[in-house]
């Protein structure tokens, strides 16, 4: 599992506001008074003379503590600053995105002109040490927050590559996340990838949709997974890159008032589009993502979402500091609810390349399959299919095709039953339920459940089969 770059995932309301929260307080409230009676008699008779500034920074921890909300946080004047850098996608480290797998540390980017870049750390390798911290199982969450530090400070991690182990001493220096990546897939298909919502990352993100749109894409992948979320500000403009007009969620506060958050003059996108999301989808891409699967603008491929579904806003302290307190609940525009429970996307795909796979099938209208019994090669819309878990296999003399993939590539669903070890099939209008291991129709291969060919023909009328010259079968979507 992956965790947000640095800090909480959150929806942050940019817009500080000016009221501190002493202005607030009524002037009268007995457990007002408690706690500064009890701390004035601290400060006056405790035999250790104790610090004013630690007895309220204990005191508001404590406060903050009891809320049982990780995402209202005191920060310290620099802290702050640290923080709005980190909406910026600027924080001081060694320049990594990890995850955590086995109880490990992996690394999965390296950012260009980072600390680890330039001491040769790749994608792949396995942070074993942290400053002398043992990165695996309980002191993994430790050693990852030791990643990030002051500027100029030192850090010596211990490294396990594909053919060597290895120690590097790096300095951590200030970082800029590459937030917007672009490129063109097969079939002209364009992709974006966003890892962080602010202001200046979506007028970026605009710009090189702007340019993929003028090289005439036919469909627009939208990758918002490991997107640790942002500001309320950037969501909506995002949204209305996609959403003409209508409300893109619902906030509600302490006192059960819903305010919409809604977009008034956006644009009406036509093409084809895929969102890909995953567990560290988290606040403002969530909140995204929920609303263009409510507007029927997208369909979402991934895994379920982080579930933060709460916004914050920052109260600067009258003595020094910044409260950032979370003032409200958030729902999709259908009144999902979000927080705790995340966004389930429309097709479940689980592992991370397979995912991007799916969506390029999703967005390919004309989708044929071409088997070939003499050398078992299989061809996707002329392209040979070389993946890890292939679409088709050979068994005994007949072909398996992988459900999920069916379902990727003809706009099916597939669903998984673990306990009952079910799956069902739903392509068209038919829809049956396999029991594994029990099913003769049935295979499973590296864990993906394929399904006869024979038994796709006769059960699913969505599927056409046309024989074409050396043995070879076209597959594709039926077109009654």
């Amino acid at each position: 599992m992956k965790l947000p770059r640095f800090l909480s995932s959150m929806i942050f309301i940019l817009s500080i506001s000016s009221t501190t929260l002493h202005a607030q307080t009524p002037v009268i409230n007995p457990e007002r008074e408690r706690i500064l009676e009890v701390y004035d008699l601290i400060t006056q008779y405790h035999v250790d003379k104790p610090i004013g500034q630690k007895l309220s920074d204990s005191a508001i921890k404590g406060m903050l503590q009891s809320l049982m909300d990780p995402y209202t946080t005191y920060f310290t004047d620099e802290e702050f600053d640290s923080f709005l850098n980190y909406i910026e996608g600027i924080y001081s480290g060694i320049g990594v995105a990890v995850a955590i797998k086995h109880g490990q540390i992996v690394v999965d980017d390296v950012y260009e002109q980072s600390p680890a870049q330039r001491a040769g750390i790749l994608p792949g390798d396995v942070i074993l040490e942290v400053d002398g911290i043992e990165a695996v199982n309980e002191g993994v969450l430790l050693a990852i927050a030791n990643l990030q530090g002051p500027e100029g400070t030192r850090i010596s991690l211990t490294v396990k590559g594909k053919s060597d182990t290895r120690t590097v001493d790096l300095t951590r220096k200030k970082v800029q996340v590459p937030v917007v990546r672009t490129k063109v897939l097969q079939g002209q298909v364009g992709y974006l990838s966003l890892t962080m919502f602010s202001d200046e990352a979506v007028s970026t993100f605009k710009r090189e949709l702007n340019k993929l749109e003028a090289s005439q894409i036919k469909g627009l992948v939208v990758d918002l997974r490991n997107n640790s979320g942002g500001t309320l500000s950037s969501a909506l403009d995002f949204s209305s890159a996609f959403i003409a007009e209508g409300k893109i969620a619902i906030l509600r506060d302490i006192n059960h008032n819903e305010e919409l958050l809604k977009v008034e003059k956006g644009r009406d996108w036509k093409l084809p589009l895929v969102v890909l999301v995953n567990e560290n989808t988290a606040s403002a891409a969530e909140l995204v993502a929920a609303a263009l699967m409510d507007h029927e603008k997208a369909i979402v491929i991934g895994t379920p979402t982080y579930g933060k579904g709460t916004v914050q806003e920052g109260f600067p302290l009258e003595f020094g500091g910044t409260l950032k307190l979370t003032i409200q609940e958030y729902f999709s525009p259908n009144h999902r609810v979000i927080h705790n429970v995340g966004v389930y996307p429309n097709i479940f795909v689980g592992d991370p390349q397979e995912q991007l796979e799916a969506a390029a099938f999703v967005l390919q209208n004309q989708n044929k399959v071409v088997l070939n019994p003499v050398n078992g090669e299989v061809r996707i819309n002329q392209n040979l299919d070389q993946s890890d878990i292939p679409f088709a296999i050979r068994h005994e003399g007949k072909w398996y095709l992988a459900m999920r993939k069916m379902a990727y590539l003809w706009n099916g669903k597939v669903g998984y039953d673990v306990e009952e070890r079910k799956v069902a099939l739903q392509l068209g209008t038919k829809n049956r339920v396999y029991p594994l291991g029990k099913s003769p129709q049935v295979l499973v291969r590296k864990g993906t459940a394929y399904l006869q060919l024979d038994e796709v023909l006769q059960r699913y009328d969505a599927i056409q089969k046309v024989h074409e010259k050396d043995g070879q079968l076209l597959l594709k979507k039926s077109e009654r």
